[in-house]
């Protein structure tokens, strides 16, 4: 069984083409609701919310899974409770800047390089994907695809 599978990153034409000549850079992305990482989708229909239509552009990538954590929406509560040293309310999760800090260190320490867990507010199989190590070498590939109407 493949551990292969094409994930999609939304971006602006200017960015996508500084990723394709520099790779993905760290350095470059705001912290996001699961932590400092790379941010992707399984659908590319959800990546267009990340950029101007006009200006669009999305990375199509294969990403080895092999090191990436699949998470159900339950597991992922349990992690940022787990980042929050058990303090998250359980009837809604609490993200604050020491909880982006802590889930990637949790994630890695536990022998992953990222994690997938259901989109919330999307009622179909989108999922999530955040890549917190770079240097993991699970991005095998990368294409250019420039989103035209």
């Amino acid at each position: 069984m493949s551990t292969i599978e094409t994930w999609y990153h939304g971006t602006s034409k200017e960015n996508a083409e500084k990723i394709m000549e520099n790779d993905f850079d760290l350095n470059f992305f705001r912290k996001g609701k699961s932590g400092k990482g790379v941010y992707f989708s399984n659908s590319k229909e959800y990546v267009k919310r990340y950029g101007k239509e006009s200006e669009l552009a999305v990375v199509v990538c294969q990403i080895d899974m092999k090191k990436i954590k699949e998470l159900s929406s339950k597991q992922y509560s349990e992690l940022i409770n787990e980042a929050n040293n058990g303090n998250a309310n359980n009837k809604k999760l609490y993200i604050n800047d020491k909880t982006l800090f802590e889930i990637p260190k949790v994630v890695k320490g536990s022998g992953f390089y990222g994690i997938s867990f259901p989109a919330t507010n999307v009622n179909d199989s989108t999922k999530k994907l955040v890549i917190f190590d770079l240097n993991a070498n699970v991005i095998l590939s990368k294409q250019l695809h420039l989103h035209l109407k």
